[in-house]
């Protein structure tokens, strides 16, 4: 679908774009030879969903499935950190154990399956939380005997004692703060809430994802300047490398000017104590040393959302004005949006 609409616009430019030249015989070739204004060579990408939003949606297709089968009435919370099936498996099962004995009395019902799990034997721990409330957890034990507890149900009282039921018919009594600080991630966390409706599922990622789109995009430009650089090889001409996100995660112009150029950084001077200059670090992807055979790159946001920056480190320089209004330029030490 990308390389449609990349050859749909630059036909609305006035090119004429040949896909993937038979005429390169070899190594990767190109998407576009784009015959025109000024003959240029371009490269598409995409940017798909993160790994772990495709995870968190994978989970989530399946709790819901899992709820329709149920028969059973209520609500469930879930945080997913991975999409684990045996975990929702094990957590359902849980959920039709203690299903009847969720009310609107304001105790707190949580199956917790711990990163560690023991699928073999199950636990049962209660404690009062920090909204005054008995919080009944259940769920498989955990192989380190460290479990975690559901986000905004952490315990009043740390220092109290809590006891641990085992179906192996052991009995554990430990300080809550000795048996709910796991570091291990649980895969699924669901909370059970009472409704008369049938069963219906909520959801959330069990903790803050790092935007992983500065990285992402310096991967494809790369890649983008790895088959434009084969094509140059061919028939000399600017690259032209266009990347399609239409994710939530998405970056800002600043962002994508520094995934391409490299992050702001501060110099720090240690005698006196001070800041000195501000600059650009190295981690960018288009450098005076690498990736020069992008002449620009052409970033579109949720589909008609376009930000193109021009490469001043390029063997070939791209005369950017044939492919959009404005341009992020170099402007000495610091980068400029300018008119066309």
């Amino acid at each position: 679908m990308s390389n449609e609409r990349t050859e749909t616009w630059l036909r609305g430019l006035g090119f004429d774009p040949e896909p993937e030249p038979t005429w390169i015989t070899t190594g990767r070739r190109p998407d576009f030879f784009a015959r025109g204004p000024a003959d240029t060579w371009v490269e598409v990408k995409e940017l798909g969903r993160p790994e772990h939003d495709d995870a968190f949606s994978g989970a989530w297709n399946d709790l819901i499935k899992r709820c329709e089968k149920s028969g059973l009435t209520g609500h469930l919370y879930a945080v997913i950190d991975v999409n684990d099936q045996q975990a929702a498996k094990a957590a359902f099962k849980h959920v039709e154990r203690i299903h009847h004995e969720v009310k609107d009395d304001g105790t707190n019902y949580v199956v917790m399956i711990p990163g560690d799990p023991a699928y073999c034997t199950n636990v049962r721990v209660e404690y009062e939380s920090r909204d005054g409330n008995r919080t009944v957890q259940v769920g498989p034990a955990s192989i380190s005997n460290l479990y975690q507890c559901f986000p905004s149900l952490e315990p009043k009282n740390w220092s109290a004692e809590a006891t641990l039921h085992n179906t192996n018919g052991t009995v554990v009594t430990a300080k809550l703060h000795k048996i709910v600080l796991s570091r291990e991630p649980p895969p699924i966390v669901l909370r059970l809430f009472h409704s008369t409706e049938p069963l219906s599922l909520s959801a959330g990622h069990s903790a803050v994802r790092d935007n992983t789109s500065h990285a992402r995009i310096r991967r494809v430009v790369a890649d983008c300047n790895s088959q434009i650089r084969n094509g140059q090889r061919y028939a000399p001409a600017p690259g032209l490398a266009v990347v399609y996100q239409e994710n939530p995660d998405a970056l800002g112009d600043e962002q994508f000017l520094a995934a391409l150029f490299g992050d702001l950084a501060v110099e720090v001077i240690r005698d006196p104590p001070r800041l000195g200059r501000a600059f650009l670090s190295a981690n960018g992807v288009l450098t005076r040393a690498n990736n020069r055979g992008i002449g620009a790159v052409l970033y579109v946001r949720h589909a008609t959302d376009t930000v193109l920056a021009v490469n001043p480190h390029a063997e070939v320089q791209l005369p950017w004005q044939h492919f959009a209004e404005r341009a992020w330029v170099q402007d000495g030490d610091r980068y400029i949006l300018r008119q066309r």
